[in-house]
């Protein structure tokens, strides 16, 4: 029997509800979602990505969806695919018809609850200014590749990301939601979720619990970690100016590319 493909995945943003998201829609009886989130399957730089190698994806689904069933919706949620530069292209020649799902959400609360993440886990010691500053030389020490752990400016410049799919998949394929309407509107927007994947509407209880931000701190071997209360949920006022700064022009570029008002996003109220 010819396994099945992957008909979706939730590509991005880090730090923008993916994993609630994730954990809502494996409540769907129609869909199939690993327990694990984030199977890495198309930024995986030590893989085959002949054409041939392409096949090691199905025999990857067939080790995390052991009781999938025909007919139902095969997904998955690993949000660095919008990010990683190479990952579009192979995700296009895995599957041209993938159903595509990013969340976008405050770049400049973005950039600061993944220096809170990557703080807790203890994999930067540094004032966010600094890591900021550093984060261009960073880059270019790990061309030709990405820089995967401090990359916090960058990961939030959307527009050259939607770009990159828009380059390989139709637009229609690729569902952007912002972070807010989830949390303000969760049932209309579950409801276009479901409506892309081409599900049937799941009654709407609970939902609320859609969006729920949740960093688990990794524990590195010989190193205190931080407490959560020692750094604050919100950036101080100098840090959000410097980003408001920074991002201003990438707002600017989202809200004509998309044709969103995306005022808000100067004033933001989120953490």
């Amino acid at each position: 029997m010819k396994t099945r493909r992957l008909s979706f995945l939730i590509c991005g943003a880090q730090k923008s509800g993916t994993s609630a998201l994730h954990d809502y829609l494996r409540r769907h009886p129609q869909i199939d979602l690993p327990l694990v989130k984030e199977l890495h399957l198309f930024d995986n730089e030590a893989a085959d990505w002949s054409d041939a190698g392409i096949d090691r994806i199905d025999a990857a689904i067939a080790r995390h969806f052991p009781s999938t069933q025909s007919g139902r919706c095969c997904g998955e949620a690993t949000p660095v695919s919008l990010w990683w530069v190479p990952a579009m292209e192979r995700i296009w020649r895995y599957n041209p018809a993938m159903r595509l799902i990013a969340i976008l959400r405050n770049p400049i609360s973005r950039a600061y609850a993944n220096w809170r993440m990557e703080q807790l886990k203890g994999r930067d010691r540094g004032p966010l200014p600094l890591s900021l500053a550093e984060e261009e030389q960073r880059c270019r020490e790990s061309l030709p590749l990405q820089h995967r752990v401090r990359s916090y400016l960058s990961r939030g410049l959307y527009s050259e990301q939607i770009r990159r799919v828009w380059r390989y998949f139709p637009r229609e394929q690729l569902l952007l939601l912002r972070q807010e309407e989830l949390m303000e509107q969760p049932a209309t927007t579950l409801a276009r979720i479901h409506a892309h994947l081409g599900v049937e509407p799941l009654p709407f209880e609970g939902a609320q619990s859609v969006i729920s931000w949740r960093s688990v701190p990794e524990q590195t071997p010989n190193r205190p970690l931080p407490q959560p209360e020692t750094i604050p949920n919100k950036a101080p006022t100098a840090v959000r100016d410097a980003l408001q700064r920074l991002y201003a022009p990438e707002i600017a570029n989202l809200e004509a590319m998309l044709g969103w008002d995306l005022r808000h996003w100067q004033t933001p109220t989120d953490p």
